[in-house]
C-alpha cells in the first residue's frame, strides 16, 4: 500500500477518516479495524465527538503489506454485529478472493475499494528485469515485452471482475479506485451515485 504516486496509503486512510466521519455523524457506531489483527479488541465508536479519536487511531497505523487473506479469515470469524462492512486494500494476494467470500458468507453488507496505483493498472516496463515483491521479497526475471504486458493486464482485468462477482453476488459493491482519485470524487459522485452514502 506504500507503492505508487501517490501511495496508495495515502488514499486508504483519507476514505477512512472521510467515510468515518460520514458514519458518526450519522449516529452509526464505527468499529475501526486494521488487518491482520491478531488480539482485535472492539473499539465501538459513536457520536461526532469520537472523531478527534479516530483519526488517532488512523496516524498511529502503519502498513506492512503482509497478511491480507489471513487476515480477512479472521475477521469473518470476529464477534461483532453484522452491517456495512467497507474494506479499504489493493487486494493484491491470490487468496483475498477467498478470503473475501468469507466475510461476504458472514451476513455483512460488503463495500470494497480496491486502490491501485497507474503504476499497476499500466505498468511501463521494456526489456529484461529483475522484479522484487516488496511484500514478500520474492524474484522475478522477465522479458517485458507487449505480450507479456498485455497477458499481465488481462490477468489483472480478471482478477479484478472475481471481486466484483463477489462483492455484488453477496448484495454489495465494489469500486475500483486509482490512488490519484479524490476522496471527493468517490465519495460525492461514486458512493453517493451508489446509494452507499446517503448526501444532501
Amino acid at each position: 500500500m506504500q507503492f505508487g504516486n501517490p501511495p496508495k496509503w495515502q488514499l486508504a486512510v483519507q476514505l477512512a477518516a472521510a467515510l468515518g466521519y460520514i458514519a458518526l455523524c450519522g449516529g452509526d457506531v464505527l468499529f475501526p479495524i486494521a488487518l491482520p489483527q491478531s488480539d482485535y479488541r472492539p473499539l465501538p465508536l459513536r457520536g461526532k465527538s469520537m472523531f478527534s479519536r479516530l483519526l488517532l487511531w488512523i496516524k498511529g497505523l502503519q502498513p506492512n503489506g503482509k497478511g491480507l487473506a489471513e487476515g480477512l479469515q479472521q475477521f469473518a470469524h470476529f464477534d461483532l454485529p453484522k452491517g456495512l462492512v467497507v474494506l479499504l486494500t489493493d487486494g493484491l494476494d491470490e487468496s483475498f478472493p477467498e478470503s473475501l467470500r468469507q466475510v461476504a458468507s458472514r451476513g455483512h453488507e460488503l463495500i470494497l475499494l480496491q486502490i491501485l496505483s497507474d503504476a499497476e493498472l499500466q505498468p511501463a516496463l521494456e526489456g529484461d528485469l529483475r522484479l522484487v515483491d516488496c511484500e514478500t521479497e520474492e524474484v522475478k526475471e522477465i522479458t517485458a515485452t507487449l505480450g507479456v504486458l498485455r497477458e499481465y493486464q488481462r490477468r489483472l482485468e480478471e482478477f479484478c471482475q472475481q471481486l466484483s462477482d463477489i462483492c455484488r453476488r453477496a448484495g454489495g459493491w465494489y469500486l475500483r479506485l486509482t490512488s490519484n482519485a479524490t476522496v471527493h470524487d468517490i465519495v460525492f459522485r461514486h458512493l453517493r451515485r451508489l446509494g452507499v452514502v446517503g448526501l444532501p
